[in-house]
């Protein structure tokens, strides 16, 4: 996990700022593509070159822009769409001392 990526979950999870669901999917996808790159290593360490290509080629297919990280996008859009841009719960309401 990257520092920057660590900072903005400590910061959501402690309330100190209010994270847009765009920058939301913008960690998810980041995360995602650490553990991409990852199975990427893995599998060129351990296969041939034409199987590494054809691997490579279906992983990035499943979980690349034209698989899952389009999946996000279009739940973030139909969540954003039902519920609006996203704000705090407590927005326009009395916060008790």
């Amino acid at each position: 996990m990257t520092a920057n990526y660590q900072e903005q979950l400590c910061k959501k999870s402690f309330g100190d700022v209010v994270i847009s669901a765009a920058a939301q999917l913008s960690l998810v996808i980041d995360a995602l593509n650490e553990r991409k790159n990852r199975l990427l290593l893995t599998a060129q360490v351990g296969l041939p070159d034409h199987q590494f290509e054809a691997y490579r080629k279906i992983l990035l297919d499943e979980l690349g822009r034209n698989g899952f990280e389009r999946d996000l996008e279009e739940i973030l859009k139909q969540h954003t769409a039902r519920n609006g841009s996203g704000r705090p719960i407590h927005a326009g309401k009395e916060v008790p001392e």
